[in-house]
């Protein structure tokens, strides 16, 4: 096997496995709701055996899983090289269409517009989430708390792992896409070489998609400030809700069952 086959073998392995582990830990989660909503003495030898004997068989194909890969990397290992720079394809797109005229441009918009299609069904799925939860937490009642938090997980859980596993997506894609973009401004560029087009690079030009955000030097740091933010909020009004007495006396409880002292 060629060192291309056997990379793309890893990658799209790696790739699946990933892609199962997030499967078998929602399992995981699950079963553990389900255990909690169950009586008032859920987390007995009895009951955890039999919800996790459900999940068995995903369980046991993972860790087969795990084996394999590793039988993989080590009978296909890859390529000991120098470390070099990290490769972005979407600032060498932007370096390469400085160099195309106007014309050449248009050329390659199917794909920038496909990518625009593919992100505006992000934005979408993303604002249905949000209206649904919205739509969800007003019409809930107050009466348990952990009866309403495992409401909240069961329902809107979904909606959320969907959109996150879409952006995750459309990230994959922005890159699959700018690399199809570069084979084709290359050959553009290949083209007017022959012909005698010399465009100079149109530094000066900075056009903004609407989308342009994703690439800003401090919107990775937006975005943990607003979910480090967000955590401590919730963290705070739990407090206030009497949530960390009711999580302490919970575990005290679990910890007392576990050692059979319950």
């Amino acid at each position: 096997m060629t060192e291309e086959k056997a990379r793309k073998l890893r990658l799209i392995y790696a790739t699946a496995l990933g892609v199962f582990t997030v499967i078998v830990g929602a399992l995981f989660i699950m079963q553990t709701l389900r255990i909690y909503g169950m009586g008032d003495k859920p987390f007995s030898r009895e009951i955890v055996a039999e919800k996790l004997s459900q999940i068995a068989i995903p369980v046991f194909l993972w860790i087969a899983a795990i084996i394999a890969g590793g039988i993989i990397w080590t009978v296909f290992p890859p390529e000991k090289k120098r470390l070099i720079a990290s490769f972005s394809p979407t600032k060498t797109l932007k370096k390469l269409k400085g160099q195309l005229p106007e014309t050449g441009v248009c050329k390659v918009s199917k794909n920038e517009l496909i990518l625009r299609i593919v992100w505006g069904v992000c934005i979408i799925f993303a604002a249905v989430t949000v209206i649904i939860a919205v739509i969800f937490l007003s019409k809930i009642e107050k009466t348990e708390i952990t009866q309403n938090v495992l409401q909240i997980i069961s329902r809107i859980g979904p909606f959320v792992l969907a959109t996150f596993a879409l952006v995750i997506g459309a990230l994959i894609y922005t890159d699959i896409n700018a690399k199809m973009q570069i084979k084709e401004v290359k050959a553009i560029i290949a083209e007017n070489a022959k012909a005698g087009v010399i465009v100079k690079r149109r530094t000066e030009e900075k056009k903004k998609t609407w989308y342009s955000f994703i690439y800003e030097k401090h919107f990775k740091l937006a975005i943990q400030i607003a979910v480090g933010a967000v955590a401590v909020t919730f963290i705070v009004l739990g407090v206030f809700n009497g949530g960390a007495k009711d999580v302490l006396l919970k575990a005290i409880k679990i910890c007392m069952e576990c050692v059979g002292l319950g």
